[in-house]
């Protein structure tokens, strides 16, 4: 099922939209890895991080989801009974995420080379490729894994979540080159 919305919106909590929604999203985030020019773009009073850094911090992120995702799917047991946080509930329902968050070291971009971020990139983008043909089994796996500040989500939730994490970057990429032109 395509989206029509564009890529920095989420649309309703549904499996398959958020799926299309992963899948749309990763046009803009190669765009501005694979453009030296674009990579290097700031505007530090809407962001401390530039284009390129929250490309690869999306890329970084999507792959890492993407791992815990077909470990849930190896371990349907795993942490099945621990559950999400508070948070977390209002997050994936209403689609988005509130900004000033300091993302964990592990899955900061600072440091990677361009080329580095388009490889991690390249290894998401497949990865969500394979997971998105199989939403039955995403659907029905209830193995959770540990958000730093939500709690465990299911392979579900954590599928909404990716969503929503990356149309919250490619918001700020938008305002970046909006405030860039003004």
């Amino acid at each position: 099922m395509p989206t029509t919305t564009p890529p920095w919106t989420v649309d309703g909590w549904d499996l398959a939209a958020d799926l299309a929604k992963i899948e749309q999203q990763w046009g803009p985030v190669r765009e501005i890895l694979e453009s030296p020019s674009r990579f290097d773009l700031r505007h530090p009073p809407t962001s401390g991080w530039g284009l390129g850094e929250h490309a690869g911090h999306i890329a970084i992120t999507t792959f890492g989801i993407a791992r815990g995702i077909e470990v849930n799917l190896a371990s349907p047991e795993r942490d099945r009974d621990l559950q999400r946080g508070e948070p977390a509930e209002a997050l994936l329902r209403n689609g988005t995420l509130t900004r000033g968050v300091t993302a964990p070291e592990r899955i900061d971009p600072k440091g990677r080379s361009r080329e580095d971020l388009v490889g991690i990139a390249r290894r998401a983008i497949d990865a969500w490729s394979a997971l998105a043909e199989r939403p039955e089994v995403i659907a029905s796996c209830p193995a959770r894994f540990p958000h730093f500040m939500l709690g465990h989500l299911t392979s579900a939730d954590w599928v909404r979540f990716c969503a929503i994490h990356t149309a919250h970057h490619l918001t700020l990429v938008r305002e970046i080159e909006a405030n860039l032109q003004a």
